[in-house]
């Protein structure tokens, strides 16, 4: 029976996401197991003790999920219960009813990622736009200052009530008499995030059971012969890399396959190979310290033999030209991983659908794998702008290359020169680019 978290603050909401859960067809062959927590900070102390014990998550709410992405890597088996315009104006009618009165002015808080759908949501209920006062906050928050913002707007007696995302705000704030109301997802919002949490893990069990093949290539294995001597030490040493190499496959689940001059592939799944991406790491760190030399390793997805063996060896070729010392990986949907499991990791396509974009790419002669691999990095980096040689030292390519490049893209219209920054040594100055 797959076992499934759900996590939340109050031990109410999770009871209720069962029963409603409970109540689905969908769902019905399923574990549900409790994850309450105090403090925001312990969402991740969850994940990491969890992970491995539970098939997927859900969350009473976006804090939570926030709190957790870090540590889901992928988000394919996760969910939060989304608020929408109804939870809110379900607040505003009790609070109305409750006061008999429909000019009210109500303070809400919200976490800084739904601070633009709340007020779009307000803006279509069409009340006052003075009716409601949002105070936004990040993740981690401190508890106390969204408290005491909430107890100064009620001191200050222009406030009719509070609106909260935080049960333990709306604790503290009862305690001290406030009339307030929580922000919950409604019955219909847990439907639905529990609807599309079991199509995401049918897809994933689907997804895992693809055909995995890693391909670990020696380099320069002539030469390691060579410092052998003989063919006696020669077979001693493959005899201790094909050890190391059983090892790894008893873990996976896998076979091992030796083409000889030392190139070995490692077939298993799909699943079993992504959550052991680590230790395949390891493994191949450890082995390019015993033989001092470099190994190239990559992995290819597929849902037949024949398309996995396509990607491992595709994989490997990538990992040839950057000269990457991590695990590449490529799946059948053209998706390539670089530096696999690694903080580094940097994942991107090597194809697009957008015939504007390959025009564009044809004319300025810059292929679409660099091109997705640019826009990846600036994504991860975070950089609203950059400049060739910030962006030279991520693909490890001479700065003269990358402004080639940009030279190029340029003139298509796909990036912007917004200005140059003066350097303090003698030189010309480094123009600052932007993605378009």
């Amino acid at each position: 029976m797959q076992k499934i978290g759900v996590v939340s603050s109050s031990m109410k909401m999770i009871e209720r996401i069962i029963n409603v859960a409970k109540s689905m067809k969908v769902a019905m062959a399923v574990e549900w197991v409790s994850f309450p927590y105090t403090d925001i900070a312990e969402v991740s102390e969850i994940l990491i003790a969890n992970k491995n014990k539970v098939g997927g998550w859900i969350f009473s709410g976006p804090n939570p999920y926030t709190a957790a992405k870090p540590y889901l890597g992928k988000d394919d088996n996760a969910v939060f219960c989304g608020i929408t315009g109804n939870e809110i104006f379900k607040c505003i009618l009790e609070m109305a009813c409750e006061k008999k009165s429909t000019k009210l002015k109500i303070s809400m808080d919200c976490p800084t990622s739904d601070i633009f759908t709340n007020k779009e949501s307000v803006n279509e209920l069409k009340v006052a736009k003075e009716m409601v006062v949002f105070y936004e906050y990040n993740i981690p928050f401190v508890l106390d200052d969204i408290v005491k913002m909430h107890l100064s707007c009620w001191k200050s007696g222009e406030f009719d009530g509070i609106v909260t995302t935080l049960h333990a705000v709306e604790l503290e704030l009862k305690k001290n008499k406030v009339p307030v109301r929580r922000l919950m997802a409604s019955t219909t919002s847990i439907r639905q995030a529990v609807r599309v949490l079991m199509e995401k893990l049918n897809g994933l069990y689907f997804k895992n059971s693809q055909v995995g093949l890693e391909i670990i290539e020696i380099k320069n294995f002539e030469k390691i012969i060579e410092r052998a001597g003989d063919s006696y030490k020669l077979q001693m040493l493959e005899l201790k890399i094909r050890e190391r190499l059983l090892k790894l496959c008893q873990g996976i689940n896998g076979y091992l396959s030796e083409k000889g001059n030392g190139r070995y592939e490692i077939f298993s799944s799909r699943g079993l190979l992504e959550q052991h991406v680590q230790v395949l790491q390891d493994m191949i760190d450890e082995v390019r310290i015993a033989l001092a030399t470099d190994i190239v390793a990559g992995i290819g997805f597929g849902a037949t033999v024949f398309t996995a063996q396509l990607n491992a060896y595709r994989a490997v070729n990538q990992g040839k030209s950057i000269g990457s010392q991590g695990i590449v990986m490529i799946d059948d949907d053209g998706q390539i991983i670089e530096a696999a499991g690694q903080e580094n990791e940097l994942g991107y396509l090597v194809f697009s659908a957008d015939k504007e974009l390959l025009q564009q790419l044809t004319v300025a002669n810059v292929g679409i794998k660099t091109y997705q691999k640019i826009v990846a990095i600036v994504k991860k980096m975070n950089w609203e702008n950059f400049t060739s040689a910030m962006l030279a030292g991520q693909l490890e390519v001479t700065d003269r290359n990358v402004r080639r490049i940009m030279k190029d893209l340029l003139k298509v219209g796909l990036v912007e020169c917004i200005g140059e920054e003066a350097l303090a040594s003698r030189g010309r100055p480094t123009k600052k680019y932007q993605l378009k």
